[in-house]
């Protein structure tokens, strides 16, 4: 039928990511699926895709679901810190609204011939204070005024005694926030923040020390999650047997790639008899 996609995605209890992925793939294949169901008399199903407020509430969910995986995949990474993913739950939180018919933030809502919300509208805005009441009682502490000096260390140099630092780091604070050449380095696009503050160990010990206790907590599951990815490729079907991991998973977790060739021309290959 000349569609996009060859087949349609099913909806796993494993995989999360997937429920967006479906209900994307459902709307762009909206005219190909009406017509199979016309040709297997599946009579339930086309008035469901003829009907203008089921779509719209589809629509709806395709568009918060991508929202979700777009966040939920941006949380993942070994940088990823409590700072960065804080920002971005209430960005997410700030991104994920409609004011009166504004659907700008949803673009399946914007399909031709969706005119408005209708009588979506208001369920529409009740899913989403529900979805920011959730958010709030599972990530109660997403607040990171307190950190603020260690994202902007150079632009909060006047408030260095609202800071609850001790004398030492005040005034490690306040010569680090005189340094140009710091600050210069600090802009620099390629430089983490991580980095940043590891830098300056050995100039700005105390102060250093503070801002990397305070970025090191992980606020993702995301390393337990990457090992217990490693260990189910390694022990596949065909190796259940294998009784040690330990090696083979130091080997896949571990951030140093091997120099294969140079390993190998230490070693002579087995040759023929």
């Amino acid at each position: 039928m000349g569609a996009a996609h060859i087949s349609m995605i099913f909806h796993t209890d494993i995989r999360w990511l997937s429920r967006g992925c479906v209900l994307n793939r459902i709307i762009e294949l909206k005219e190909e699926l009406k017509a199979f169901f016309q040709k297997e008399r599946h009579d339930i199903f086309i008035k469901l895709l003829e009907n203008y407020t089921w779509c719209l509430k589809l629509s709806y969910l395709a568009d918060i679901f991508t929202k979700l995986n777009e966040l939920n995949l941006s949380m993942q990474g070994r940088l990823e810190g409590i700072v960065t993913s804080a920002n971005k739950m209430k960005c997410f939180q700030r991104k994920s609204a409609v004011q009166k018919d504004d659907v700008s933030n949803f673009p399946s809502l914007q399909q031709p011939g969706y005119n408005g919300l209708g009588t979506v509208k208001n369920l529409i805005l009740n899913h989403l204070e529900q979805l920011r009441e959730a958010v709030d009682k599972y990530f109660p502490s997403l607040s990171t005024e307190k950190l603020d000096w260690i994202v902007s260390p150079f632009e909060l140099a006047d408030m260095a005694e609202e800071l609850h630092f001790t004398a030492i780091e005040r005034d490690e604070f306040l010569d680090m926030s005189a340094d140009s050449t710091l600050k210069v380095k600090f802009e620099k696009s390629d430089v983490t923040l991580a980095a940043f503050w590891h830098g300056t160990l050995g100039e700005y010990p105390n102060l250093a020390k503070k801002a990397i206790s305070l970025l090191l907590p992980f606020f993702t599951s995301y390393l337990c999650e990457q090992a217990f990815s490693a260990m189910a490729t390694i022990k596949l079907k065909q190796r259940n047997r294998v009784l040690s991991l330990e090696d083979d998973m130091w080997v896949a977790l571990s951030t140093i790639r091997p120099d294969i060739k140079s390993l190998c021309s230490k070693h002579q290959s087995q040759v023929s008899h």
